[in-house]
């Protein structure tokens, strides 16, 4: 799955760039040019493992050496729970994107499946509790404040289940 949430965004956006060229002449080497241009201005992409990055740029480019807006971040629960301010700015620096100009970046939209709960096993009694992840990746892209939020949730957060009260102030939002 690593590498889909990104294409399919991509394939969006090049689709509708290229309703704006005249038909004749979007020739294939326009439309890679266009492509090319979509990931470079328009796709950043954070990742929590080296292989996940990988993944993620020959999804997108194949084995071409074009450029890419993706990192890695191995800690990035940790990064948003514990450092939000520093990883926001961290995030938004266009030099972290390679980017020239010091103008800070926004984010129109945030889109991805973050991990639901970290799961902690008990050796004691043999059982395992799981840590809630899933409310810190969507507090803090709310708190990025893009124009359009696409995660995948747990349907639980939705149905409001009396026993588990950790999503109700989630749902404020």
């Amino acid at each position: 799955k690593t590498g889909l949430y990104p294409l399919y965004v991509t394939i969006s956006l090049f689709k509708h760039k290229c309703l704006n060229v005249d038909s004749k002449k979007l020739t294939e080497e326009l439309m890679e040019q266009i492509w090319e241009q979509t990931i470079e201005d328009n796709i950043f992409i954070v990742c929590k493992t080296p292989m996940a990055k990988t993944i993620t740029k020959r999804t997108l480019i194949g084995y071409k050496d074009k450029k890419t807006n993706i990192l890695n971040v191995e800690d990035v629960f940790e990064q948003l729970s514990n450092k939000f301010e520093e990883f926001s700015k961290y995030l938004k620096n266009p030099k972290t994107w390679e980017f020239n100009g010091g103008v800070e970046m926004k984010f129109d939209a945030i889109i991805g499946n973050p991990p639901y709960q970290e799961n902690i096993s008990s050796s004691e009694d043999n059982s395992s509790l799981g840590k809630q992840l899933f409310p810190t990746f969507v507090s803090s892209a709310i708190k990025l404040n893009p124009n359009y939020i696409s995660l995948i949730t747990p349907s639980r957060w939705f149905a409001g289940d009396a026993q588990d009260k950790s999503f109700l102030k989630l749902r404020e939002f």
